[in-house]
């Protein structure tokens, strides 16, 4: 199974902001699904499943729930390189969660980059520059919820894009 540990996000509030993103990239794209919203805190890649790792993630019960904003536009590596267009996820308790699931989801997986609190937009397919998106976008308000819980999501790869269903939830 190729598994990824997340918080989903109801991307219904800015909608309309995002459609407006999605209208100002020139270049060739691959836009996320609005219902398949979210922050990443792990990706783990294939595993041979999902019980040992659900386990692990039950011991999240206690933390609390956490309030997040997310705010302003970014791109991996650089807005004038760009090959992921993303929303910045901004809270205090964020990264002590992502790095306390590293900890915890240690035996598992293959990824260990510095967490960066982030929803990603879309996956640039061709050489742009995005620069003047990213600027207009600078400190911009997309929404504020509360976190009160998060998922062990599996990703089906398909030729239209990944398909996400989550195999187990943990309520912060």
């Amino acid at each position: 199974m190729r598994l990824f540990v997340a918080i989903d996000v109801d991307s219904s509030p800015f909608e309309e902001e995002l459609k407006k993103i999605r209208d100002s990239v020139k270049c060739r794209a691959k836009f996320v699904d609005p219902g398949a919203m979210h922050i990443t805190l792990k990706f783990l890649g294939e595993v041979p499943g999902a019980r040992a790792i659900s386990e692990k993630l039950d011991s999240l019960a206690g933390f609390g729930p956490f309030h997040i904003r997310l705010s302003g536009l970014g791109a991996f590596p650089s807005p004038s390189r760009p090959r992921v267009l993303w929303v910045g996820a901004i809270s205090d308790r964020l990264p002590l969660l992502a790095e306390t699931i590293e900890s915890l989801l240690r035996d598992f997986g293959e990824d260990s980059r510095k967490f960066h609190g982030h929803m990603t937009l879309a996956r640039i397919k061709e050489r742009c520059d995005l620069r003047g998106l990213v600027e207009s976008y600078s400190g911009r308000m997309f929404s504020e919820f509360t976190a009160d819980s998060i998922v062990l999501k599996e990703s089906i790869l398909m030729p239209g894009g990944p398909i996400y269903r989550t195999v187990h939830r943990v309520k912060l």
